[in-house]
């Protein structure tokens, strides 16, 4: 790493961490977040027709978003015709309201997913190559109905049964955890080194695609969601929560995580969680590399809960 990386300076071992006090200051302030983009949208869903809702995806889908992040919006609709709609809801975004700062699909424009479409959603925007089931599933609703949303989750569930689409799904998924599990063991994958045990520190720079404990403890988590969700199947969307730490107390209620083990992986998730949002924030107000500090300690117990619920 570049000796010119911005440090904290503050003992990440000296504060105590209070983990469900920060998951209800993180999911309030998503909330928060959220409801300011509803009432920004206002003005688009006055004309938004019927059988279409806006979404949003990634870390706001889980309020798990912390300021650094930028918000995702997704279209989806029960026709394919209604496409134009994504020209649409991007201009609005950039004249209407130009202070929030918006994420939107690889051609500048805001995602699209038609119900009337047979790409699996599971393949984000139609690629196969981007295999993400919980990118759908775990989206939040803004604004349009509420209905086709549920519908495009419950397709996501579906899909993953159809013998036609479900195996590579359920190989992509897996893939993924394996990644994941590799970083874990020395915070590396082929080409980047994203934290270090052994220098104990977290690295982030979203310009060089470094991304911290997001690479490696909390993706494996949220990959071994994704196969707990895989084999817990079938479900109904709208009992199934958006939130990681949500998502697991489900399966402790379903029997499928010991309730002892689902605390302790809970409490380790939001661990990781804080520090990357740490690292995130010290990268926005310094807009260079950041290598932050962490307790080797407290990732070594953290880690630990970690490894036992990913197996």
């Amino acid at each position: 790493m570049s000796k010119s990386m911005q440090t904290s300076q503050e003992s990440s071992c000296s504060e105590a961490f209070e983990p469900w006090e920060y998951w209800g200051s993180v999911v309030t302030a998503n909330e928060n977040h959220q409801d300011n983009i509803r009432q920004a949208l206002r003005g688009f869903e006055l004309d938004l027709p019927t059988g279409v809702a806006v979404v949003t995806v990634g870390s706001d889908g889980k309020l798990e978003r912390f300021a650094q992040s930028m918000t995702e919006l997704v279209l989806i609709s029960d026709n394919a015709k209604e496409s134009a709609l994504r020209e649409r809801l991007g201009k609005y975004c950039k004249v209407s309201v130009p202070d929030m700062d918006f994420e939107f699909a690889y051609d500048g424009l805001p995602g699209f997913f038609a119900l009337d479409n047979e790409v699996p959603f599971s393949f984000v925007y139609g690629d196969h190559r981007l295999i993400y089931p919980d990118f759908l599933l775990n989206s939040s609703l803004l604004v349009g109905d509420p209905v086709v949303w549920v519908q495009a989750r419950q397709r996501v569930l579906d899909e993953q049964l159809d013998q036609r689409t479900g195996q590579g799904i359920r190989r992509a998924v897996r893939k993924q955890l394996t990644h994941h599990r590799q970083i874990m063991r020395n915070g590396a994958d082929a080409k980047t080194t994203h934290w270090s045990f052994a220098d104990a520190v977290q690295y982030y720079d979203e310009s060089s695609s470094v991304y911290g404990f997001k690479m490696g403890p909390i993706r494996a988590v949220q990959r071994k969601l994704d196969l707990l969700t895989l084999a817990a199947l079938p479900l109904k969307a709208e009992d199934l929560p958006t939130s990681t730490v949500e998502r697991v107390a489900f399966f402790v209620r379903e029997g499928r995580v010991t309730s002892e083990l689902g605390e302790a992986v809970s409490v380790s998730y939001l661990w990781f969680l804080q520090r990357y949002h740490q690292a995130q924030m010290v990268y926005k107000d310094a807009r260079q590399p950041v290598s932050q500090p962490f307790c080797q300690e407290d990732f070594k117990s953290n880690s630990a809960a970690i490894w036992e619920f990913i197996g």
